[in-house]
């Protein structure tokens, strides 16, 4: 199955990027919502190019102060944590 069709949006909540780390083999984003710090989660993506694209969203969200809606897997990730699939500013 695709990382897409294993996340799904987070409805309620919007995402205030704080930070991005991005390896040879894996992609981190550091954010919080609505209901406080999130902490840093994995970057999911099917390609290179989607992980890219992902880390480009979230460092120009960062950058410009934007809040970003979220894709979302259900704890897929280290230690059962959600892993990101999608962002897009609003």
């Amino acid at each position: 199955m695709s990382a897409w069709g294993e996340s799904n949006w987070v409805g309620d909540f919007t995402a205030e990027i704080h930070n991005v780390f991005a390896a040879s083999d894996a992609a981190w984003i550091d954010f919080s919502n609505e209901r406080g710090r999130v902490g840093w989660r994995r970057i999911l993506a099917d390609t290179d190019e989607g992980k890219t694209n992902i880390l480009a969203i979230a460092t120009a969200a960062m950058q410009s102060g934007r809040r970003c809606q979220y894709r979302a897997t259900n704890g897929s990730g280290p230690n059962g944590t959600a892993e990101i699939t999608a962002l897009q500013t609003v």
